[in-house]
């Protein structure tokens, strides 16, 4: 096969010339690669127009080079990859006129290789995008995935800082069955779509991660995917050190709470940096995260996301107040012990919902589920209990 594959190569430059400007190349030709689609494209020019064409391919072959070789007399092409490539299953490719009035004239070639073992296939930020677009269909059943990848694809074009963030799938399938990883650190949160299956997709790809590199992982998942986990919790004999049920809250930008809290004196504002201190202290976690990874944590939140504080407009001090999490959840609410029984955490949880809901995005907590007090409040917002999300922590035994 590699010979065969290396002889139709060389014989489609020999017959070409060398290798043009014009000329798309991407990839290698490996041992093992079979030629997967190998065709002509011609368009004549059309004055004043720019001819062009889309060429697409989908397969069951992880598509490891592309070639896309200009055979116009004076090479007057372009060509460009516009969607999928190497480590997928699909390509879109466009081939056309360099300018106006000219045509084109490509002989596109797609090599591939089926994967014999499970591995797992980065999703490249220019890809999150469309992975983020899976989620909106059937709204708002995959309101997690996409508010957490969403929320990640905002803060990579906020701060260059978010270099390390990583989103994975199983030998590159999420545009057919919406599962991925994505690597934060010493977090690691997933999804799938893959209900047929009964998300086997997610559990072999879980059971591809390298637990034994992490300390710990911290993971909030949906309930539906907990039997995901625990294959991967068996397979690897991980410790399950830490195991929280919370309620999941929805509530769709459309519905609108009625908040009678007498807030004279006092005003709405963002959480700024100044603050992280005074709420670090007031932190429920700051006991079960070292300090170094929670006050970061919080100031990330605080810096990348959106927050509302209640504070008081005399002495400017703030009563009460209310993050957004990595998943684009409300999370860490808190009021102050001495102004606790006025409403304020209600009409902090009013008025993020309305600012969400003027940006037409809807609204979603995860609070303990034995925490009454606190389902109450975003009932009493208009909130809904639509599932469960477990937080979970795992290490490695010994």
């Amino acid at each position: 096969m590699f010979k065969a594959v290396v002889v139709c190569a060389v014989i489609a430059v020999s017959l070409l010339g060398v290798i043009h400007a014009s000329d798309l190349i991407l990839g290698n030709i490996l041992a093992g690669d079979r030629i997967l689609h190998n065709q002509g494209y011609v368009g004549a020019g059309i004055p004043n127009q720019i001819a062009n064409r889309v060429v697409s391919y989908n397969g069951v072959y992880n598509i490891t080079a592309i070639r896309a070789y200009d055979r116009s007399f004076n090479r007057t092409g372009a060509a460009s990859l516009t969607y999928g490539g190497l480590g997928y299953r699909n390509a879109s490719i466009l081939v056309q006129g360099r300018s106006a009035g000219y045509g084109y004239d490509y002989l596109v070639e797609i090599y591939g290789l089926a994967m014999t073992e499970n591995q797992l296939v980065e999703i490249l930020p220019e890809d999150w995008p469309r992975l983020c677009a899976l989620f909106r269909r059937n709204w708002p059943e995959h309101v997690f995935a996409y508010g957490l990848v969403s929320n990640y694809i905002k803060w990579k074009q906020q701060s260059s800082t978010e270099t390390n963030v990583q989103i994975f799938s199983l030998n590159g399938t999420w545009p057919e069955n919406g599962t991925f990883l994505l690597f934060d650190e010493f977090e690691i949160y997933f999804y799938s779509m893959d209900v047929e299956s009964g998300y086997k997709s997610l559990s072999d790809a879980l059971c591809l991660v390298k637990w034994e590199g992490y300390r710990e992982v911290s993971m909030d998942f949906l309930e539906k995917h907990r039997a995901a986990l625990d294959v991967a919790i068996s397979a690897k004999s991980l410790f399950v050190a830490k195991d929280t049920l919370t309620n999941f809250y929805y509530k769709s930008k459309e519905v609108v709470a009625k908040d009678k809290v007498d807030l004279e004196g006092l005003r709405f504002d963002r959480v700024t940096v100044d603050q992280l201190d005074h709420i670090y202290n007031q932190w429920p976690l700051r006991t079960s995260i070292s300090q170094d990874s929670g006050y970061n944590l919080l100031k990330r939140l605080i810096s990348l996301n959106e927050s509302v504080g209640l504070f008081n407009t005399k002495d400017g001090s703030m009563l009460s107040w209310c993050l957004r999490d990595q998943t684009g959840a409300f999370s860490d609410l808190q009021t102050m012990e001495t102004q606790l029984r006025k409403g304020y955490g209600r009409a902090v949880v009013s008025e993020f919902s309305r600012l969400l809901a003027v940006q037409g995005e809807d609204s979603y907590a995860f609070v303990l589920a034995s925490n009454e007090r606190s389902c109450k409040l975003f009932e009493s917002c208009g909130f809904t209990k639509v599932t469960h999300l477990h937080w979970v922590v795992v290490r490695q035994n010994g």
